[in-house]
C-alpha cells in the first residue's frame, strides 16, 4: 500500500510495565546510643549505614533509606548535567529521630529495570477484606 502511514509504536501490555530502580548506599557514619539501663546516660558511638532504592517494587517513589539502629534519614535523587552528561545527584538529611546530629555520604551502586508489580483484582478484594477484618480500613 502506498499510502500505508508506518509507526514505531512501543506497547506496554497490562502487567509488562516496566520501571527503573536505582540503589545507592548510605555510606558508614556514627550515631551516639545511649545505652544505660537507668537514668544516667551511656553514650557510646554506634557505626552503621543504610541502603535507599528511588522506588519500590510497586513503583512507589521513595524518599527514606531503610531503617537501622532505630532512625531513617530522608534522600532525595536528582538528575543533573554536567558537561553534556546526565549524572545522578543524591542527598542524606538529617537522621528522622534518635541522634539527629549526623548525616551519611551517599554511594551510588547499581540500577536495575524491573516490572512493577501488580495485583489481580481478586488479590486486592481479599487484601480489603483482611484490613476490613482488621478494623484497618
Amino acid at each position: 500500500m502506498e499510502n500505508e502511514n508506518v509507526v514505531d509504536v512501543k506497547r506496554t501490555m497490562k502487567g509488562t510495565e516496566k520501571i527503573f530502580i536505582d540503589l545507592f548506599k548510605l555510606e558508614v557514619g556514627t550515631l551516639m546510643r545511649d545505652i544505660s539501663w537507668n537514668k544516667n546516660p551511656n553514650l557510646v558511638p554506634i557505626e552503621h549505614c543504610h541502603f535507599f532504592r528511588t522506588f519500590d517494587s510497586n513503583g512507589k517513589k521513595m524518599t527514606q533509606c531503610s531503617a537501622v539502629a532505630g532512625h531513617t534519614h530522608d534522600v532525595s535523587v536528582s538528575e543533573k548535567m554536567v558537561k553534556g552528561e546526565k549524572l545522578l545527584v543524591a542527598t542524606c538529611g538529617p537522621a528522622k529521630s534518635g541522634d539527629k546530629t549526623h548525616t551519611h555520604e551517599v554511594k551510588y551502586v547499581r540500577s536495575e529495570e524491573i516490572k512493577k508489580r501488580i495485583f489481580s483484582d481478586e488479590a486486592a478484594r481479599f487484601i480489603d477484606s483482611v484490613l476490613k477484618a482488621q478494623g484497618k480500613e
